[in-house]
C-alpha cells in the first residue's frame, strides 16, 4: 500500500521520540572545542534513526495511501474495543473485517479501515496484526493515549510481539515514561533471544540513554558493534554519546576514535566525530 496523508513524519522523528536525551542529566558545558548544535543534532538523529521502522508512531509506508481525506472515527471511551455481533465464527469474521480494512486503506478510506480493525480486534483480541494497525491509525489521528491502551492490552496477551512492543515503547518514551518503554522492549528482546533484531536492540539502547541509564546503553551498543561490524562506526558513536553523557571522557574519547576508525559514517558524522575527538583530546591535556 502507498503512504497515508495521516503519516506522522520520517524515521528520524519517530526515533527521536524513542531516544531523546534525558532532560535531567545534562553534562557540564564544554567551552573548548564544542561543535555547533546543528552538528550535534545531526549525529544524534543519524544514530537514533537506526532503531526506526516498525516503531514509528504514526502511519508509515504500507499503512495507508497518499491523498487520504477521511480521518479515523472517534475512539471508544476508556480504550475498550467494542465487540461486533456476528452470526458467523468470530475468528473468521475478524479476518474478513481485517481484509475489508486493507481494501479501505488502499482506497484512502482510513476512517472506515479503523472501524473495521476495531471490530476485528473486538471479535478476536488475539488478532494482533489488526490491533497494531488500528493503534497506528489512532496515533496518526492524535489519539496517542488510546493507542497506548490498545497496545498495552495486546502486550498482556502477547508480551513478545515485537511490533506492538516497539510502538508501545516509542509512545511511552515520547511521554518520558522510560521505565515502561524499557520494560516493553526488554521483554520482547528476552523472548526473541538470539533472533532479536538490531533495530529492537538499538531502540532499547536509545531508551536507556534517554533515561540516563548509560551503563546499560553502552553495553547494548557494544553488543551491536560486535554483531554488526559493518555498522560498527555508528554503534561506536552511540557508545561515545552515552559515555559523554555519563561524564566518562576517557571512554568517550576511545569510542569516538573507534567510530572514526570503523568508518561507514557520513561526511557530517565523520566531521562531528573528529570535532569531539579534538575537543576531548584538548581537555585531556
Amino acid at each position: 500500500m502507498s503512504s497515508s496523508s495521516a503519516s506522522m513524519s520520517s524515521t528520524s522523528r519517530a526515533e527521536a521520540a524513542v531516544a531523546p536525551r534525558s532532560r535531567s542529566a545534562r553534562p557540564p558545558h564544554r567551552a573548548a572545542g564544542r561543535p555547533p548544535r546543528r552538528l550535534r543534532a545531526v549525529a544524534v538523529a543519524a544514530l537514533i534513526a537506526l532503531g526506526a521502522g516498525a516503531a514509528s508512531p504514526g502511519l508509515a509506508q504500507g499503512d495507508g495511501p497518499a491523498g487520504t481525506s477521511r480521518t479515523a472515527p472517534e475512539a471508544p471511551a476508556g480504550g475498550e474495543l467494542q465487540r461486533s455481533a456476528s452470526r458467523t465464527d468470530p475468528v473468521e469474521r475478524a479476518r474478513a473485517l481485517m481484509a475489508q480494512a486493507q481494501s479501505h486503506l488502499q482506497a484512502g478510506e482510513v476512517g472506515d479501515a479503523a472501524q473495521r480493525l476495531r471490530q476485528a480486534v473486538g471479535l478476536d483480541p488475539g488478532l494482533h496484526t489488526a490491533r497494531y494497525q488500528y493503534a497506528r491509525i489512532m496515533v496518526a489521528s492524535g489519539r496517542r493515549g488510546y493507542a497506548r491502551e490498545i497496545l498495552r492490552a495486546g502486550l498482556e496477551r502477547a508480551p513478545g510481539h515485537v511490533r506492538m512492543a516497539r510502538l508501545y515503547a516509542a509512545l511511552a518514551a515520547e511521554a518520558e515514561d522510560w521505565g515502561t518503554a524499557a520494560a516493553a522492549l526488554q521483554q520482547a528482546r528476552d523472548r526473541a533471544g538470539d533472533a532479536a533484531s538490531a533495530q529492537l536492540t538499538a531502540q532499547l539502547a536509545g531508551v536507556y540513554r534517554g533515561a540516563g541509564q548509560y551503563a546499560q546503553a553502552i553495553e547494548l551498543y557494544r553488543e551491536l558493534s560486535a554483531a554488526q561490524p559493518q555498522a560498527a562506526g555508528r554503534w561506536r558513536m552511540g557508545q561515545a554519546l552515552a559515555a559523554e553523557r555519563a561524564g566518562d571522557d576517557q571512554a568517550a574519547l576511545a569510542a569516538w576514535r573507534a567510530a572514526r576508525a570503523a568508518g561507514g559514517l557520513s561526511e557530517a558524522l565523520t566531521s562531528y566525530a573528529e570535532a569531539r575527538i579534538e575537543a576531548l583530546e584538548q581537555e585531556a591535556e
